[in-house]
């Protein structure tokens, strides 16, 4: 190979080596209170129905060792709860349900302190 190549193999190779972030999927559950374990830091960039499931996508560092406890209320358009919410608190609002019927749900997901 010649230089440029060596060089931007090089590149590639580092960048393979040292990427610590990665996106994993989590899986929500109506009416309840979900609690999961995610790795410290992780930022939640993304909630959406996929599957059937309630889906949450998050960054996370993939060498991250220590999980946290993080706990996550989804609410139906009209239902009510005893734990505080704030719009602060909000991570997402999606469609639940067959694509194409009328009677999809609305879940609104916020992160609450149990």
């Amino acid at each position: 190979m010649g230089k440029v190549q060596d060089q931007i193999q090089a590149a590639i190779d580092y960048k393979e080596e040292h990427i610590v972030s990665v996106i994993y999927k989590y899986e929500l559950f109506p009416t309840v209170l979900n609690t999961l374990k995610l790795p410290r830091g992780a930022q939640i960039i993304h909630l959406a129905a996929q599957g059937g499931g309630l889906m949450l996508w998050a960054i996370v560092d993939k060498d991250e060792e220590e999980l946290v406890k993080r706990h996550f209320r989804v609410l139906g358009t009209g239902q009510s709860t005893s734990l505080f919410i704030s719009p602060s608190s909000h991570i997402g609002t999606c469609f639940y349900g067959p694509e194409d019927d009328s009677e999809s749900l609305v879940l609104h997901v916020f992160e609450v302190q149990p």
